[in-house]
C-alpha cells in the first residue's frame, strides 16, 4: 500500500527571496499493475484493475492517474484482427 501523499505547500519566503524551482517538487511514482486473466471482447477494464489492485492489497485514491494500453482498450472493444487472415502486401 502506498505512503500517504503529501501536499506541497507553498515554502515561506526567507528575507524576500522567491522560492526555487526545488521547493516546489512532487513526487510521482509509477506502480506497474498487470492484469491476471487475459483480456477478452467485453471485459470490463473498471473491474479487472480494481481486483488486480485489491490483490496487492492497494486501491485507488483521489488524485491518482491510471495510464492503459491501447491494445488492452482495443481487446476490450472487440478491435482485433487475426493475423492468419492478413495477407502481406
Amino acid at each position: 500500500m502506498s505512503p500517504p501523499r503529501r501536499v506541497a505547500k507553498q515554502p515561506a519566503a526567507a528575507n524576500n527571496r522567491k522560492p526555487t524551482a526545488r521547493a516546489w517538487q512532487t513526487e510521482i511514482r509509477l506502480i506497474p499493475v498487470a492484469l491476471a486473466d487475459e483480456i477478452k471482447a467485453g471485459d470490463s477494464l473498471a473491474e479487472k484493475f480494481v481486483q488486480a489492485l485489491r490483490q496487492r492489497g492497494m486501491e485507488f485514491k483521489t488524485g491518482d492517474i491510471l495510464v492503459v494500453k491501447h491494445k488492452v482498450v482495443s481487446k476490450t472493444e472487440g478491435r482485433t484482427v487475426d493475423l492468419a487472415t492478413i495477407k502481406p502486401s
